[in-house]
């Protein structure tokens, strides 16, 4: 199983994440993320783990990673992957696609910071889809 990877340079005072496949608003300037159904994690490289909150349990739960012997969590305690780890996208279901969304800028010299969004591809239409379509192009014109 391998998980594909979209790296994307962003400005985050004007950039907006949509959804691409239901077109929702995912990441907006000055608010909290926003997922939609095909958000399965939303990954912050400033806090260094996944954000629980916005995560789906099954997609967690495959990405977590074993500790070391040396290094045994306490009970209910794990390890966090890391979207930078070699083998992150092979511990993703096939159908998901990370979008790794980075920002450059200087603070006390060059730095920068990521936000990884995982979106479910295994979408499938269902016959409802055409008539959503009609209706938001009728209401586009």
């Amino acid at each position: 199983m391998t998980g594909q990877r979209i790296d994307l340079e962003i400005n985050p005072i004007t950039f907006r994440f949509h959804c691409p496949l239901c077109g929702h608003a995912i990441l907006v300037p000055e608010q909290e993320p926003s997922p939609c159904d095909h958000c399965t994690f939303i990954w912050v490289d400033a806090i260094g783990e996944f954000d629980e909150a916005y995560c789906d349990a099954d997609i967690l739960e495959r990405v977590k990673v074993a500790p070391e012997p040396e290094d045994e969590p306490e009970e209910g305690e794990f390890s966090w992957a890391s979207c930078f780890d070699d083998d992150f996208l092979e511990r993703l279901p096939d159908a998901t696609v990370a979008f790794y969304l980075t920002w450059n800028f200087i603070a006390c010299g060059p730095n920068s910071e990521t936000i990884v969004i995982g979106i479910d591809g295994s979408y499938e239409s269902d016959e409802n889809d055409d008539e959503d379509a009609a209706d938001i192009e009728r209401a586009q014109a």
